[in-house]
């Protein structure tokens, strides 16, 4: 169940006065709230962990050993392009991935991506 589908079951338990409803859906929507808070710690960290390393390939000015950690925080987040891949096709494949914000969008909206 995502959030947008809890709303109408809060407001249906709530005007049915039934508390043991209303605890089990807050219930779930502290665990979804959890997962969410847990899943954004993990993804800024590794944010921070990939800026960090393209600041150092940047003031390294594309040397081999500035570009090592990179490739190295790349390769540790699944994030290395398939060996042989061109900068044309890496850049190709990644217009072709949709952004989450508009996936988001479109989904709050009822259409399909």
């Amino acid at each position: 169940m995502d959030l947008y589908a809890l709303y109408p079951a809060l407001v249906d338990a709530d005007e049915r006065a039934d508390a043991l409803a209303l605890a089990r859906l807050g219930w779930q929507m502290f665990a979804m709230i959890s997962e969410i808070l847990l899943t954004h710690s993990e993804v800024s960290g590794q944010l921070s962990e990939l800026r960090l390393a393209a600041r150092v390939a940047a003031a390294g000015e594309g040397s081999p050993a500035a570009l090592a950690l990179l490739r190295e925080v790349l390769a540790r987040n699944g994030l290395l392009p398939a060996v042989g891949s061109t900068p044309l096709q890496v850049l190709s494949t990644s217009a072709v991935r949709q952004d989450p914000g508009a996936q988001a969008t479109r989904a709050a909206a009822g259409s399909r991506p």
